[in-house]
This record gives C-alpha cells, structure tokens and sequence, in this order.
C-alpha cells in the first residue's frame, strides 16, 4: 500500500511540476512583453504604442510622426485638433523603399517614390498608419536629417515644423491573448483536477 501510494505521489508531484512550469512560462512571458520598450516619461505617447522611446519628446503644433524602427512604420498624429489638408515629406537620400498602407495612395493627386510622399485630402487626414515606408533601425536623428516634412491643415494654416519620434508598437494581440488563454486553461484543468486527487488518496488510504 504504501508503495502504491509513493508512486501517485510521484506522478501527481511530476504532472504539478508541469502545471507550475506552464503557468511559470505564462508570467515570463506577459512579462517580456510589459518590458517591451520601457517608457522613459516622455510627454504623451499614443495609447496604441507600447512605449515612445528617447531621442525626441518634441510635440508639433499640428502633427508628429511617430516612427517604429522594428518594422520601418511611419505614423501621423495630428494635434491641437488639427486636420492636415496636405502631407508632403521629401527625403533626400530616397528612404522611402517600402509599402504604403494599402488605399493610402488616391491618384492622381496622390505621390509615392523614394524620394517623395505626398497626400492630398480635401476632408483631412487624421491620425493615420502610412504603412512601413522606411527602412528598419534608423533613429530620429537620422530620420530629422534627411526628412523635410511640411503641408498644410484645414484651416489653411502651413503645419511648420513636424517633429519625428520613436516607437515600439505593442505585442501582435494574438500571440497575447493565446497566451492569457494558456494560462487561463491550466488553471481551470489543476481546479478540476484537484477533487479528483482527493477522491485516489482517499481510496489508497483506504486499502
């Protein structure tokens, strides 16, 4: 009997060392993600950025760009409540290689080259993803140098100086919400499971 009951033991302590080394991985993992980009207390980064990274805490009279130099996305945030009629970004080396979101590019008004990316909207822009139109790695201080960024809003006033920052996006949400489901599921199977465990020691005790 007390054989018996040395080796459930056993094999409940190796199915329990599972469960904790999953739930173990679970934690580690929402942790990596909340130190994704840690916020260095800079002035109002977008809820919809994981963090704003140093090197730029400029905030435009009527728009930022919000640059992610993991994927080369380029943002614009207009502010004050401004609504940009035109954007027109020239860069004098020609980093603008990738893909602009898709239906960004309206001809014929509408212009995309290395060298130029133009937009024009009679209703406004308004905060928008441009797409990954540059290059991955570059920093801000990069970026300020080759860029000139101008246009204007609605009210046809010229945007002035347009300050780049930037970013790191947040997790894909369907690496996060696998995970919280992971985590979610083993404790409902240890919460099921541990009647069960009660109900075998009972019936061992009992031979």
């Amino acid at each position: 009997m007390l054989q018996s009951i040395r080796r459930f033991m056993k094999r409940t302590k190796v199915r329990l060392l599972g469960k904790l080394a999953l739930i173990g991985l679970t934690f580690t993992w929402f942790a990596l993600c909340s130190r994704i980009g840690v916020a260095q207390d800079l002035p109002e980064c977008p809820p919809a950025f994981a963090s704003c990274l140093p090197g730029s805490d400029e905030i435009g009279r009527y728009a930022t760009m919000y640059y992610a130099p993991e994927t080369g996305d380029f943002f614009i945030y207009p502010t004050n409540g401004a609504t940009i009629g035109t954007l027109e970004m020239l860069s004098e080396s020609g980093l603008f290689q990738g893909t602009p979101a898709e239906g960004l590019i309206q001809p014929p008004f509408d212009y995309f080259s290395p060298g130029k990316f133009f937009l024009l909207r009679t209703e406004g822009v308004g905060t928008r993803a441009l797409g990954a139109v540059l290059p991955l790695g570059l920093t801000v201080a990069e970026l300020t140098a080759d860029l000139s960024i101008d246009g204007d809003v609605l009210s046809k006033a010229r945007m002035g100086h347009v300050p780049i920052r930037a970013v790191r996006l947040l997790p894909e949400p369907t690496s996060a919400t696998l995970a919280a489901l992971g985590f979610v599921g083993s404790l409902l199977i240890m919460g099921r499971r541990e009647p069960q465990y009660r109900r075998q020691m009972a019936a061992l005790q009992a031979r």
